[in-house]
């Protein structure tokens, strides 16, 4: 691979009524990257590194998330208005649009809804989720506290801005092996700057969105790039979801020694799926 000075600059770009942190870093044709449900830019970095030598990286931190302006309310076509301003005024054109875990779920509304032109890489895209009543019925629940109580709001943001909540997250659910200076380094610091109310409203208009429905027939070329050990989607069932999909523009990449995010647990060999598929 190339390499050269890496260097990360963030900007904050009006889109509508209010302003986008965006991290760039790199040089060549437009990536866009698209951060997960706790997270911001910063979990990119390491991905960035590997990536910047060969393309512009533009790094969107949220509504409501990292350094971004919040909204009065989220969902997927209001963050895909914001999104699809963004790209139009100041990333045309993009050669991927790149998204990880709940963030795959932005990203295919986005490029399908667009109808853009460029292709789709999902990482740790969570497929045939268990959908139960009762799960909904709960989120709704702490959505209606959250909206309209600041108390229940602040109570649930100290639970995700909790550091030990990450840990536990990362180590029995989403790592292959819990790094703790890892996700004090990448996963925290998104965590820190969580907005209640986004992450709460945005699970729900998430929870309704299917995305295995979506990607049969989606039209964009598409690389689905899944840590051989990640507990949302075996390997069997996304195999077995492109077999039965029959979909030409679906491919699948499989990480070794990675669990639900391959793009900081193993950045190299997940820059190379990248670059490869991009060539």
């Amino acid at each position: 691979m190339k390499k050269n000075h890496f260097e990360i600059k963030t900007k904050k770009f009006k889109v509508g009524d209010i302003h986008l942190n965006v991290a760039m870093a790199g040089k060549g044709e437009p990536l866009v990257f698209i951060h997960g449900w706790s997270n911001s830019w910063i979990g990119w970095t390491l991905l960035a590194k590997e990536l910047a030598p060969y393309y512009s990286l533009y790094m969107i931190d949220l509504p409501g998330f990292g350094d971004s302006d919040s909204l009065p309310r989220y969902s997927l076509e209001i963050i895909n208005d914001y999104l699809s301003e963004f790209i139009n005024k100041f990333v045309p054109n993009p050669k991927a649009i790149i998204g990880a875990s709940s963030g795959t779920f932005v990203a295919t509304y986005l490029a399908d809804t667009e109808k853009l032109e460029t292709s789709l890489i999902l990482i740790g895209a969570v497929l045939k989720r268990r959908r139960t009543h009762l799960i909904k019925k709960t989120y709704s629940k702490i959505l209606s506290l959250s909206s309209n109580s600041e108390i229940a709001h602040k109570a649930f943001e100290r639970i995700i801005k909790n550091k030990h909540s990450a840990y536990f997250v990362e180590k029995y659910i989403h790592a292959y092996r819990f790094d703790k200076d890892l996700v004090d380094l990448y996963l925290v610091p998104g965590r820190k700057k969580v907005n209640g109310k986004s992450y709460v409203q945005l699970g729900v208009a998430i929870m309704g969105y299917i995305l295995e429905e979506e990607l049969k027939n989606i039209s964009q070329e598409t690389l689905l790039i899944l840590g051989v050990a990640d507990k949302y989607v075996s390997v069997k069932t996304a195999q077995s979801f492109l077999r039965q999909a029959k979909n030409p523009n679906l491919s699948l990449s499989i990480i070794p020694k990675a669990g639900h995010s391959p793009s900081y647990e193993q950045p190299k060999k997940t820059a190379k799926a990248i670059l490869e598929y991009l060539e």
